[in-house]
């Protein structure tokens, strides 16, 4: 029988996850996007024009009152994660929400018990434990040929997103802005590595509207462990990366772009493997890793076996995390968690 899937929230987000199942049943997967979900029915075609078959809903009430999925995207803008997901999962659906898992602890915590209470998966889109560039650093960071991890800095950056039709991303009430937004995927690969760091120093400008950029230093015993991101006025285009410098290397991406620089050898490009390439109309192209976490996440389901890569008690830790950053940064000093 077919795995059946409905989209929720058909805007930039919404058309990734639809293009990778599109790609995933082209590739013989055997699943059905049954529904596509907006309040704006002009976002609808996104999904659509790419599944012929899905119906439409423009609320979420009349989607579950009329349909019967195995599994729900919560596409949506993040203040609706929580609410939409409890929903679903109340409705015996099984659940992939977009980050963050909500926007606070009290929140994320009634949707992980929600999940838990109902018997059914929740999986949190923490994108970055399943792209390759990362997990190449995962690996030499666990696998130590070039020695131990002495020194790391994260960032990411670029402009207010300009695909917010309805201005929810720079309301901080119904996005947290770009701490929550952006940096939260810099601090999640942090979680993944390490845990939750001992303490948390943090610095962050914002003015309110297209400016919101945040510095951290995070206690770790492992390693000096930087990391920013945020939203800048000038038009830099979006940009991210890692710095890591080992014993005997130091390990560069930029922009997918990897780069070994080995003590007393030549500098090398590191083959982490081919990108999936698609148009997105956000700041996406390399559309391998959402692809990954999506199939992932449909065998899961399709095998009964609850994710473990991400659990929504991972993906809570690092919300904890990220919420702490912006209060060291409000009150000036460091943060223990």
């Amino acid at each position: 029988m077919s795995t059946r899937v409905a989209i929720i929230g058909c805007g930039g987000m919404g058309k990734v996850h639809s293009d990778c199942y599109a790609a995933l049943k082209q590739a013989g997967e055997d699943i059905v996007v049954a529904a596509a979900v907006d309040i704006n029915p002009a976002q609808l075609p996104r999904v659509t024009d790419v599944h012929p078959e899905a119906r439409t809903y423009t609320s979420i009430e009349a989607f579950l009152a009329q349909e019967r999925v195995d599994i729900v995207h919560l596409t949506t803008p993040s203040y609706l994660h929580a609410s939409m997901g409890m929903a679903c999962l109340q409705e015996g659906i099984n659940v992939f929400s977009e980050k963050p898992i909500a926007l606070n602890l009290a929140d994320a915590q009634c949707l992980a018990e929600t999940a838990a209470e109902c018997g059914q998966f929740l999986m949190v889109g923490q994108v970055l434990r399943f792209w390759p560039q990362y997990r190449y650093l995962k690996q030499a960071i666990e696998d130590a040929p070039w020695g131990k991890l002495q020194s790391m800095r994260l960032y990411r950056r670029g402009q207010a997103p300009g695909w917010d039709v309805r201005g929810w991303f720079l309301d901080h009430a119904l996005s947290g802005r770009a701490p929550v937004d952006l940096h939260l995927h810099d601090v999640d690969f942090l979680n993944y590595l390490f845990g939750k760091p001992r303490a948390v120093e943090s610095r962050l400008v914002d003015d309110g509207k297209s400016l919101s950029y945040i510095h951290t230093r995070y206690d770790y015993p492992q390693a000096d462990l930087r990391a920013e991101a945020g939203w800048v006025k000038a038009p830099i285009g979006f940009t991210f990366g890692y710095e890591a410098i080992f014993d005997e290397a130091m390990l560069v991406m930029k922009d997918d772009a990897v780069t070994l620089y080995p003590v007393g050898g030549e500098a090398q490009s590191v083959d982490t493997g081919a990108s999936l390439t698609m148009e997105s109309g956000i700041n996406l192209s390399n559309m391998g890793p959402y692809l990954a976490e999506i199939a992932y996440f449909l065998h899961c389901v399709q095998n009964c076996q609850a994710p473990t890569v991400i659990t929504p008690a991972s993906a809570m830790d690092s919300l904890d995390i990220t919420l702490c950053e912006v209060e060291s940064a409000r009150l000036g000093k460091p943060m223990n968690l």
